[in-house]
């Protein structure tokens, strides 16, 4: 069953459009993210979402209830939902506790139940007393998780939830969210510009630009399906190759003869328009094969990526497991295409 329903949704601001005509569907308890860069509407979509920002055309349905169209409006208080803000937004004159209690209303006894089960959950119990200034980052955003599950919301909308903390806190942080998310069966809709936090969290990716959902699926649909060349380029590392027809009517591109069996041909034209998508993990230095001269070599702990100029001037990455190759800057190495899979071909053909 729907948990959240955005049909053709649109939103604007003095004439500029922010969210363009933006559909998706989230069941109950699953966890999505609407992945994209700085500026793309992300923030927004959760604030029309939350009843924050009223929406200029289309629909928001929780469960089977319009909440947002252009002749409704449901209070944001009324939608329960939970909102995790970017900078958490506590209040300074407040401790840990006052903070998390300060949403939740009924009876005094109720108050304290609900107030130690959030404590031992996000591990809090220690700092419950002390004010926001003498907690570290990744306890203020405990605090700000914990005072938006105080009032038991059906939803909870997270805004960048790990971008205000420091590299080393952050699988922590990941894992204390994956630990609420599966105890409290929440469905969760988070934002982020990280795709690897959208990997680690999500069940469901939406790719968010210019205010559109360009994909949305899971984090391998997105990878190694992608239904686009902007989706493919925002995704992982790769890079776009020109495909054409060699004399023998074979196709070709600037790594050599391609076997079509290995192309996803969903997107394929017969037409010198098309290209072909290839990743690091999609080429191997081999003992004979195109070459291509070594511009960069970054050590990665479990593996090399190297970057590869061809003759036609292209840059393409690849990968190589074996860290102690003495292959350096400067110098040409052979390399093939050796897929895993079927690469994504793109063509604009007119």
């Amino acid at each position: 069953m729907s948990a959240i329903t955005l049909d053709k949704i649109k939103f604007q601001v003095n004439g500029n459009v922010i969210i363009d005509q933006l559909s998706f569907i989230l069941n109950k308890h699953r966890i999505a993210c609407i992945l994209g860069q700085s500026g793309g509407g992300k923030t927004s979509l959760l604030r029309c979402i939350a009843g924050l920002e009223r929406i200029t055309a289309g629909s928001i349905y929780l469960g089977n209830k319009t909440v947002s169209s252009t002749t409704v409006h449901l209070p944001p208080e009324k939608r329960r939902i939970g909102f995790v803000f970017q900078d958490n937004v506590l209040f300074p004159h407040l401790t840990v506790e006052q903070n998390i209690t300060y949403g939740i209303i009924g009876e005094k006894n109720r108050k304290k139940e609900k107030l130690r089960d959030l404590l031992y959950l996000l591990e809090l119990i220690d700092v419950s007393n002390r004010y926001p200034l003498q907690l570290s980052g990744g306890q203020q955003q405990r605090v700000a998780i914990a005072r938006a599950l105080a009032p038991q919301p059906e939803i909870l909308l997270f805004d960048e939830p790990l971008s205000s903390i420091d590299l080393r806190l952050r699988e922590t942080v990941k894992d204390t969210l994956r630990k609420i998310f599966s105890y409290r069966r929440m469905t969760v809709i988070f934002v982020t510009h990280d795709q690897f936090e959208a990997f680690d969290l999500a069940d469901d990716i939406g790719l968010l630009a210019n205010g559109k959902i360009l994909q949305w699926g899971s984090a391998q649909q997105l990878y190694n399906d992608p239904q686009s060349i902007e989706v493919a380029n925002f995704i992982g590392i790769g890079v776009a190759l020109p495909l054409s027809s060699n004399a023998h009517g074979q196709l070709t591109c600037a790594l050599g003869p391609i076997n079509e069996g290995d192309l996803d041909r969903q997107h394929f034209r017969p037409h010198n328009c098309c290209q072909l998508f290839v990743r690091p993990d999609d080429i191997v230095i081999t003992d004979n094969g195109v070459m291509a001269k070594v511009i960069g070599k970054m050590f990665r702990g479990t593996h090399l990526l190297y970057r590869l100029k061809l003759a036609n001037d292209s840059v393409i990455n690849c990968f190589s497991a074996k860290t102690n190759l003495s292959i350096n800057n400067g110098d040409t190495v052979p390399i093939k295409l050796q897929p895993k899979r079927q690469l994504p071909v793109f063509c604009n053909c007119q």
